[in-house]
């Protein structure tokens, strides 16, 4: 029987990841360690220092992303309106709150404004004997029409 030390020191080293993600990694790790020593010293930096650490954050996002390194545990598929959410979010963090509730606000009003248009849509039906056009109303009574659901006129 081998003891662990023997084991190990006889085992093959397996690289599991490409040493080039490795040393991109740690340049990325002491880029943010310096970032954060500025940070750190002085405080009233941050507005010149964030826009590195969102690089660095990005760059090594797209380091892992290029090795096929899964970057998120939600493989949940974002949707525009995510993305509009997500924008807003950073807005928020950037003019202040008061101002993107506002925004919100807006937005919900567009979009309960697009359903409400929706909504407003019917059918149009042609009736197979006469040939003739017509829609249901809001009271569930026949209204003749042309082909594109313009009311006739009697």
């Amino acid at each position: 029987m081998v003891d662990e030390k023997e084991f190990f020191e006889q085992a093959e080293v397996v690289d599991i990841v490409n040493s080039d993600v490795t040393a991109k990694l740690k340049e990325y790790r002491d880029e943010i360690n310096k970032l954060y020593a500025k940070l750190i010293a002085n405080p009233y930096l941050a507005p010149h220092l964030i826009p590195d650490f969102r690089s660095n954050l990005m760059g090594t996002m797209a380091t892992l992303m290029e090795e096929g390194i899964p970057i998120s545990d939600n493989p949940r598929i974002r949707t525009p309106e995510d993305v509009v959410k997500e924008g807003l979010a950073e807005l928020g963090g950037m003019v202040g709150g008061r101002l993107v509730g506002g925004i919100m606000k807006m937005k919900q009003g567009f979009d309960s404004s697009m359903k409400a248009s929706a909504d407003d849509e019917f059918v149009v039906y042609r009736d197979p004997d006469s040939g003739t056009y017509y829609f249901i109303d809001e009271n569930d009574e026949e209204v003749d029409c042309d082909q594109h659901g313009n009311p006739l006129e009697e």
